[in-house]
């Protein structure tokens, strides 16, 4: 019996999605300029030349696998988004605490995101061309973290739940709570895992703290 067209793309689909699970795990064990295809492929438990039925170059792949791995993370932050509408604060604790959990218990996630974006800059010597790269595959990611931070918090003061403590603006905000966040993942590399806990109810506690939010 001949499958569906439905089908065949739905099995094309998941071979795609097992090709990009096995090259993010071959990139943790092996780093991404050394993992090769051979070693992707027998994660994958697939012939090497499948991989190529797929993705177009090696190159193409790291791109798709860590777009797989934003879009994965930016799942959960979608989910959040819908907590956002009806509860502010929920969301930006959710938020928080995901961004915590990453840290503590998936470093290598961190790891990978920090090895893709140096291997962006190490591929020239030129500064305007790392920019324009280093713009083209990150700014998208970056831009979504902050029009998530922007709904979260417009919806909280409006709502008459989140009371600034310095009356900067909402845009300003973000950019400091960004920063609060991005300083999670950096200690995440520099701690160990109880004083890198410890950091973060701290980092937790100021952001609440900021936006005058009572914790019990």
């Amino acid at each position: 019996m001949n499958k569906s067209p439905q089908s065949n793309n739905n099995d094309r689909e998941d071979k795609r999605k097992k090709i990009l699970l096995a090259a993010l795990k071959a990139y943790s064990n092996y780093g991404i300029g050394k993992a090769t295809t051979r070693q992707i492929a027998e994660i994958a438990d697939i012939g090497k030349s499948t991989i190529y039925e797929y993705f177009k170059s090696k190159e193409d792949l790291i791109d798709e696998a860590f777009t797989f791995l934003i879009c994965q993370m930016e799942e959960s932050k979608n989910s959040i988004h819908s907590v956002a509408t009806e509860n502010p604060v929920s969301a930006l604790i959710l938020y928080i605490d995901n961004t915590i959990h990453i840290a503590l218990n998936e470093p290598s996630t961190l790891l990978l995101i920090s090895q893709y974006t140096l291997d962006i800059l190490l591929k020239t010597d030129k500064y305007e061309e790392a920019k324009v790269q280093y713009q083209k595959k990150m700014s998208p990611l970056f831009q979504n973290m902050m029009n998530e931070f922007t709904f979260i918090l417009n919806q909280g003061i409006e709502k008459g739940l989140f009371k600034p403590a310095i009356n900067i603006g909402v845009e300003n905000l973000v950019y400091v709570i960004g920063a609060l966040i991005r300083e999670i993942q950096a200690q995440a590399f520099i701690k160990n895992k109880e004083e890198l806990k410890e950091t973060c109810l701290k980092i937790k506690e100021t952001i609440l703290k900021l936006l005058g939010i009572e914790i019990s």
